[in-house]
């Protein structure tokens, strides 16, 4: 494929967007899509980091009452892209690759707090927890937290239940389910006898064989 001067100009122009996706997917289990929907994402967060940095130009400009003129990145951004003749200018590059950590950890935030969702929900606009199932919603949320995130889960296929606090999970997206459980006491499913406790478990075991309750009482141990 030959690369022309327009791809290297996207390319250059588009590093804001590049770090930002990286960042992303660094620190969220935000599911990938296709190229396209990569592609499409990668020049909102560049836009995003420009207009960031074209915001605080505009801040210096108001601060100093107009004393400074100072042609913002998202415009020079705009008459680069198909202008052969047009300077890219580096600087602005790199404070938009820089603001694009800023945007990363900003969206990756509002990804996790599900901040769309919300207001999508309490707008009446949308039923949906987020993009994670039903598990990652109840185990990240803020009521489970109030309650100290002690949880009994019940094991199918051994004929246990553990009850313990949860320190981290799986993505429900996955094929088997991810439990690590601190302070874990270990019961029989059958007569709720204790057999053993453990400072630290890890569980892996496959769709529909765990169940997750949130106890009133801690388990009395025998």
């Amino acid at each position: 494929m030959e690369i022309t001067e327009l791809t290297l100009r996207l390319m250059l122009l588009g590093m804001p967007g590049i770090v930002a996706y990286l960042i992303i997917g660094k620190i969220t289990n935000r599911a990938k899509g296709s190229q396209l929907d990569s592609l499409v994402f990668i020049f909102l967060l560049s836009i995003l980091s420009y207009t960031l940095v074209s915001g605080f130009y505009l801040a210096l400009v108001a601060a100093s009452g107009g004393k400074l003129n100072i042609v913002s990145p998202l415009d020079r951004l705009i008459g680069s892209i198909d202008n052969k003749s047009s300077t890219i200018f580096v600087w602005d590059v790199a404070t938009a690759t820089t603001a694009s950590i800023i945007v990363a950890l900003a969206w990756s935030y509002a990804w996790y707090h599900k901040v769309v969702t919300r207001l999508a929900r309490y707008l009446k606009a949308s039923n949906r927890y987020g993009d994670n199932g039903i598990m990652s919603a109840f185990l990240s949320s803020e009521q489970l937290h109030d309650k100290g995130e002690w949880l009994v889960v019940r094991d199918i296929s051994t004929n246990l239940f553990y009850y313990g606090h949860v320190y981290a999970w799986s993505d429900s997206t996955d094929e088997l389910r991810e439990l690590i459980l601190l302070d874990v006491s270990v019961y029989s499913n059958d007569d709720g006898v204790l057999l053993y406790k453990t400072d630290y478990l890890y569980i892996e075991r496959p769709k529909g064989v765990l169940s997750i309750e949130t106890p009133t009482l801690m388990p009395s141990e025998e």
